[in-house]
């Protein structure tokens, strides 16, 4: 698995630089425990984002998914790609996107390729969502004087939400890719822990 490997050790190193993670591993840091799970409504706990900010983040989205080529155009391309190598299609369909992938030439072979096929690309359109959403949290945080603790949980309210946006823009086009984004995915994305990027602010 290594091509979505690549993103994930990026989360990794990334995470470490965070002002968060930074103060975690500081002798006394206020953040060295164990992960807490998510209320239902933690997005209460956020403050409100102006419109503009809101269509600053939509179209930030937007742009995420145009560079990694995960327009809805392009995920119906992979989605049939997918369908394709694991034989649940007698034969290639227009529009079908295999992504550039070397697809072997044995049914392993394939079933490997279609685990890896737009896996890369989510993982750092995840990386990028959840950047931009740190990013426009993090100063209305510095301005509130909170402790660190509560940035956590908002991060990790990010993270779900983040998780929410990559799975509802690859939900419903097939049993396959629903179920590659379960088992594949999802873990993959998640593996990246709390996703950071450090904000452009620090």
């Amino acid at each position: 698995m290594r091509i979505g490997q690549e993103a994930i050790d990026r989360f990794n190193k990334s995470i470490s630089r965070h002002p968060l993670a930074v103060e975690a591993a500081a002798p006394g840091g206020h953040l060295k425990r164990e992960p807490q799970g998510i209320a239902e409504d933690a997005r209460a706990d956020l403050p409100a984002l102006s419109e503009s900010a809101k269509r600053k983040l939509a179209v930030q989205w937007d742009t995420i998914r145009d560079k990694q080529k995960l327009t809805d155009q392009d995920l119906v391309g992979y989605d049939l790609g997918r369908q394709w190598l694991l034989g649940m299609l007698p034969k290639s369909r227009q529009g079908m996107n295999l992504g550039g992938l070397n697809i072997g030439h044995t049914f392993e072979d394939r079933t490997r390729a279609a685990g890896w096929l737009g896996l890369d690309l989510s993982v750092k359109a995840a990386e990028g969502r959840f950047g931009a959403t740190d990013g426009e949290y993090w100063w209305r945080w510095c301005c509130m004087g909170a402790p660190y603790e509560s940035y956590a949980d908002w991060l990790e309210t990010f993270k779900r939400e983040t998780v929410a946006e990559l799975k509802a823009i690859w939900a419903g086009r097939s049993a396959a890719s629903d179920k590659w984004f379960e088992a594949t995915c999802k873990p993959a994305i998640e593996k990246g822990r709390a996703f950071g990027c450090m904000p452009a602010c620090w």
